[in-house]
């Protein structure tokens, strides 16, 4: 087991360190700090976990108690008990949301970072690659802010004017206008790597889907590669295409999208989209080439209504998505376990060996082999990032749809 010191509520990973927030509301961080991305001020060459004495770490000086946290590629967010954000580590982008590029965290008088300025309380805080987005508590609307060269904060982009490239980089950009989605109120967002997207309560359609950003490999779900958000007209995106059915959660990464629809404890079901190279999107079929098909020589771009829908078993619904850059995995239920599919160079998968997995004949996948002392898996808390997936142990589940606790998992 790591050795953290107290109770975890959540974890999460970042491109190369992860943090935990512990039930007393503490956070607790390790790995690589080159950005400052733990928070500990101990200069960007100090990284924490692979020495004797690491371990447990300190709690990160944030000034309050923290609810979620989410990390980038090298940055991390905390939404704080009070409805604020802060967020410290890379600021290439402007995805600290100070209006400057300067990074915090590793210097001495850097913690606790200040007050994200966004005019209003917030719910959730989901971090991409280089921005991150959040949703108002009141409104139900999102403010995104950080790199926007691919229109993944929902604001218009212009590749001539090199002003629109980042919100919240420069002074006066806090807070950012909200993100055109539509007048509908949002119940969850996830940002990916240079994409996000938003469940949005309809009063026709009931809980949709609807993504904008880069599409390079299909990961928005519209059945095309353009990206969307870049050209007058294209916001707010359309719903994507469920054949109806309510979707309950989505998760973004850096190449694909994955949600749980028609959630419940009965007729749930997860779907994938997106980069499919190493059988990461669970079809049992695809492997190498863009959206969703069988065949290796083609070329599919489906909608994921046309998708297949990941195999998990008879009887078993996913109750969590964790999602890495080139694999995937889910808490089931009743089982409790954790199954997962893709790329497993690395042993990410948490199975014997390192082939990938995720043929038609792999599925549905076997739970992952845990060393729980008879305790079950706590769905608030699966991650995964590019070659890690961790999760805690216990005997809670939550129910199915949950908002998840963060955003991007490459």
């Amino acid at each position: 087991n790591v050795r953290l010191g107290a109770p975890i509520h959540q974890i999460e990973a970042g491109g190369d360190s992860s943090c935990a927030v512990s039930m007393s509301g503490g956070i607790k961080c390790w790995g690589d700090n080159r950005f400052g991305q733990l928070g500990y001020m101990l200069g960007p060459d100090n990284h924490l976990g692979s020495q004797p004495g690491d371990m447990p770490p300190s709690d990160v000086r944030v000034g309050s108690s923290v609810e979620q946290v989410t990390m980038g590629l090298w940055h991390v967010c905390v939404l704080l008990h009070v409805g604020d954000v802060k967020c410290w580590g890379d600021n290439r982008a402007g995805q600290l949301g100070i209006g400057s590029t300067h990074q915090i965290g590793a210097d001495a008088g850097d913690m606790p970072p200040a007050t994200v300025n966004l005019g209003a309380m917030v719910t959730m805080v989901s971090a991409g690659d280089y921005h991150t987005c959040a949703l108002t508590k009141n409104t139900g609307k999102m403010l995104c802010w950080g790199g926007n060269r691919q229109s993944q904060t929902g604001l218009m982009h212009n590749e001539t004017d090199s002003s629109t490239w980042a919100v919240g980089d420069e002074p006066g950009e806090m807070p950012p206008a909200e993100a055109d989605v539509g007048p509908e109120r949002i119940e969850q967002l996830s940002a990916g790597g240079n994409h996000t997207c938003a469940i949005m309560q309809t009063l026709r359609d009931g809980l949709t889907l609807r993504c904008f950003g880069l599409n390079d490999f299909g990961q928005l779900g519209y059945g095309h590669v353009d990206t969307l958000g870049d050209d007058p007209g294209e916001m707010p995106p359309a719903n994507i295409d469920f054949d109806y059915k309510p979707v309950f959660s989505v998760l973004c990464s850096r190449y694909k999208t994955c949600a749980i629809v028609n959630g419940g404890l009965i007729d749930g079901y997860m779907v994938c989209w997106g980069l499919a190279a190493y059988h990461q999107l669970g079809d049992g079929y695809t492997w190498g080439f863009i959206g969703i098909g069988p065949y290796p020589e083609e070329l599919f771009l489906k909608s994921p209504k046309q998708s297949r829908t990941v195999d998990l078993g008879v009887g078993i619904v996913p109750m969590e998505i964790a999602s890495g850059m080139l694999f995937t995995c889910t808490i089931t239920h009743p089982d409790h376990a954790v199954k997962c599919f893709g790329r497993n160079n690395r042993g990410q998968l948490g199975y014997l060996g390192i082939d990938e997995f995720g043929w038609e004949k792999d599925m549905p996948p076997p739970p992952v082999p845990m060393d729980s002392d008879g305790g079950g898996i706590d769905g608030a808390s699966l991650l995964t990032r590019n070659t890690l997936s961790c999760t805690p142990t216990s005997y809670a589940l939550r129910p199915p749809g949950r908002k998840l606790a963060g955003g991007y998992f490459p």
